[in-house]
C-alpha cells in the first residue's frame, strides 16, 4: 500500500514521470494489485494512480484492461473517487 501511495505522490510531483510508470509495465502492476480484496486501500489508491496516468496515456490504460476492472469496483468508494 505504502509504494501504491508513494507512487501516487511521485506523480503530483512529476508529472511527467508517467512515462517511466507506463515504460516499466506499471500499469498492468497497478491493475494486478487492484484485484486483490483483501485491502480495499491498495485499490482505492490505485484507482487514483491510473487516473492521473489516463491523463496522458488514455488509450493505453484501455488497451492494457484496467478501465472494466476499474468500473466494477466503483461501487466501494465515495463519488469523488
Amino acid at each position: 500500500m505504502h509504494a501504491c501511495i508513494c507512487i501516487n505522490h511521485i506523480l503530483d510531483i512529476s508529472p511527467s514521470s508517467v512515462r517511466t510508470l507506463v515504460d516499466n509495465n506499471g500499469i498492468k502492476i497497478l491493475c494486478l494489485m487492484m484485484n486483490d480484496f483483501d485491502f480495499i486501500d491498495v485499490a482505492e489508491n490505485c484507482i487514483k494512480t491510473l487516473e492521473k496516468a489516463s491523463l496522458e496515456y488514455p488509450d493505453y490504460i484501455l488497451e492494457t484492461g484496467c478501465l472494466p476492472q476499474m468500473m466494477n469496483m466503483i461501487d466501494f468508494f465515495v463519488s469523488s473517487v
